[in-house]
């Protein structure tokens, strides 16, 4: 085959993509999507992909019916919901599925009836899940003799946390114990990570208006470097344990010690998502908001500091409700903390540590001073946005490490339409009362993609696919854009720029309708081709358009519903083989780091940066020793590769300094002393 491409630029990586023709859905797919429930309510909000393949999810139905599996754990719906957990072999079979809940007080609202599987995770080591979720029933089903175990339920108009383990095989309960703080109304198990050593990451809340007493487990009760350590509001928390003997290795609570149960936005304060980096350090994101409590004075500027502290965005709380995120080292040791965000409400969503070492951090934000840093051409917008386009925008912001545990902010953008554009996160109604809306709606793909997912309204950008890939969709609703919103499914390179994005969702005619991607994962298939799964909820179903449904193979498999099941809203699991479809450039697919050689090194009053290369439309940043931006400076012009930048450096306070420097998707980095 012959292929011309032109001129291409010198140092710059060429892909070029091959694909089999394609064929008609019905007959053929490079997807398999599915309405996933019955005749209730259901939600998927956590999902997985063990390394066979093997498919996990976790969420929450109403629906007595749901499709469990014949001897499962429990095969039957308690109350009025229950958590659900499923897994699925290859080619998309249904192995086992369970309902997982109790009957719920009978004083519980209906809004705060609550039985919901936030997060599920796959552990190599004995071939296992695990799950964790909250529940407003105190007959949840426990096991005292299994390890850690809480049991006390003391607000019977309040919810718990919990923390499951099955067999990876089977669906078979190994551990299962409430965790948090009793005493709490509000009490949910959110995050959930499976460490390198095994062991298991568990964050959530515990908060509760106007309550000084406290059954949280610290442990142990005086861990170093988390000073002040136990505070009785504000309780968003991390907990570990031992993932072979499910005993607890250290917990504690993180948060202004003077915020209620909920703030501004009704956004709790809770731990969202964790991750770790490859030097085993724990990195923790989360939501906080703005003191509520009456009587006491407003503003929550507390984050617990460690003593080699960041402060990427800012260390003083601005307004509304903020991500947050820390980093503790394996002696669980706080090595720096900071806020991101602007001055209206931000809403955490998660946490990734790349292959390349880099922290990415997504969520939701309302800010039109959120601190957007473009890279390279700052009006390309499939790299950049810096402007909020609407009510509300998904944020995507990234961290490069310099040197050691010195991380610096290096890029960060709004992602979103005119329209109220988000992932979800979970709050509190105006009556008080805890509502479900969570799930990690972020993962890695391959080669250090972002998978991301959430809900758009019309005209969200950017939208970017290659004609005749079978899952793309250009247009909201295909087309039908006179109500709600559709899930939108987001692939974004290494390199930053925005490589595959569709809308996903369908139409109900007459009605208000929403499509809404809550989680995503990536797995690699038997055939070893790259694929992502993404869940959610809807209530689009053919009587106007459904959303995106097909099955694997020319048969119809054991489980694959092509249209909505009834009540009021259907989970949906789509699983797609998106690598044909992703778009690319010129630019290096790499995140790569390179040195920069700077001059005079201590320097007094200027300092030159040798350029390694031909820059165009780049820019240098420079930080102090605890990763704040001090100056920048924009490359517009093309510049010869023997020239030289010279930056002042005169009005800064002696100390060690370090830089980069930004371009076409790379990044270089250096450091020098200031006398």
């Amino acid at each position: 085959v012959r292929i011309s491409v032109g001129t291409v630029p010198s140092g710059s990586s060429l892909i070029i993509k091959t694909g089999r023709e394609r064929y008609d859905p019905e007959n053929e797919c490079d997807y398999w999507s599915t309405y996933y429930g019955d005749t209730g309510f259901e939600i998927n909000l956590g999902s997985e992909v063990d390394e066979n393949g093997y498919m996990y999810f976790t969420g929450k139905t109403y629906s007595n019916d749901f499709p469990t599996t014949i001897g499962a754990f429990q095969e039957n719906l308690n109350g009025t919901s229950d958590a659900f957990v499923s897994c699925f072999m290859q080619p998309d079979i249904k192995k086992w599925i369970t309902f997982y809940g109790g009957t719920e007080s009978q004083n519980q609202s209906h809004n705060h009836q609550i039985e919901a599987g936030y997060a599920i995770k796959w552990r190599e080591a004995d071939n296992s899940v695990y799950v964790v979720g909250r529940t407003s029933s105190s007959d949840f089903p426990l096991e005292q003799s299994s390890g850690y175990f809480n049991n006390a339920f003391e607000n019977d108009e309040g919810t718990r946390g919990f923390i499951l383990k099955f067999k990876a095989e089977t669906g078979e309960a190994l551990w299962r114990t409430f965790f948090g703080d009793s005493k709490k109304k509000y009490d949910g198990a959110i995050a959930l990570l499976i460490r390198d050593n095994g062991n298991v990451a568990v964050g959530g809340y515990c908060n509760e208006y106007f309550t000084e007493e406290s059954s949280f487990p610290f442990f142990p009760n005086n861990t170093p470097g988390l000073s002040p350590h136990i505070q009785t509001w504000g309780g968003m928390y991390i907990a570990e344990f031992n993932g072979d003997n499910n005993q607890q290795v250290w917990a504690t609570k993180l948060g202004n010690d003077l915020a209620g149960a909920y703030g501004a936005g009704g956004i709790m304060n809770t731990v969202n998502d964790i991750d770790e980096d490859a030097d085993g350090n724990l990195l923790v994101l989360g939501t906080m908001f703005e003191d509520a409590v009456p009587n006491e004075p407003t503003g929550n500027d507390f984050l617990p500091i460690g003593t080699n502290s960041m402060a990427f965005s800012q260390l003083q709380f601005i307004h509304g409700s903020e991500a947050c995120f820390f980093s503790f080292d394996p002696s669980n040791e706080i090595l720096w903390s900071t806020y991101l965000g602007g001055w209206s409400n931000e809403y955490a969503n998660s946490i990734i540590c790349d292959k390349y070492g880099s922290i990415v951090v997504t969520g939701t934000t309302l800010s039109d001073d959120f601190p957007a840093i473009a890279v390279g051409n700052a009006g390309d917008p499939l790299i950049n946005d810096l402007s909020l386009g609407g009510d509300a925008d998904i944020f995507m912001a990234k961290f490069i490490k310099i040197e050691n545990d010195i991380y610096s902010l290096t890029w960060a953008r709004y992602i979103g339409g005119p329209g109220y554009d988000r992932q979800s996160t979970i709050y509190v109604t105006s009556d008080a009362l805890a509502y479900s809306g969570s799930g990690n709606a972020a993962a890695e793909g391959g080669d250090g993609d972002i998978l991301l997912t959430g809900e758009a309204q019309n005209e969200f950008s950017p939208i970017v696919g290659v004609n005749g890939c079978i899952f793309y969709y250009s247009e909201i609703n295909r087309g039908m854009i006179d109500f709600g919103a559709d899930a939108i499914i987001m692939v974004v390179g290494s390199n930053k720029r925005v490589s595959f994005s569709t809308y996903w969702g369908g139409d109900i005619a007459g009605v208000l309708s929403f499509d809404e991607g809550t989680t995503i994962s990536h797995g690699i298939s038997s055939s070893n081709k790259p694929f992502l799964i993404v869940g959610g909820r809807t209530n689009s179903q053919a009587s106007s358009i459904t959303i995106p449904v097909c099955h694997e193979s020319p048969l119809p498999l054991p489980y694959y519903n092509p249209d909505f099941l009834g009540g009021t809203l259907d989970a949906f699991i789509s699983k797609i083989y998106y690598g044909e479809c992703l778009t690319s450039d010129v630019s290096s697919p790499w995140d790569e780091i390179f040195g920069l050689n700077i001059l005079p090194n201590p320097a007094s009053d200027y300092i030159f940066i040798n350029l390694p290369e031909m820059i165009k439309d780049g820019s240098i940043l420079l930080f102090d020793a605890t990763g704040k931006s001090v100056a920048s400076l924009v490359l517009s012009q093309q510049v010869s590769i023997k020239d030289a930048v010279s930056v002042e450096i005169g009005l800064l306070t002696p100390g060690l300094y370090f830089v980069t420097l930004q371009s076409s998707g790379r990044t270089y980095t250096g450091k020098f002393v200031k006398m």
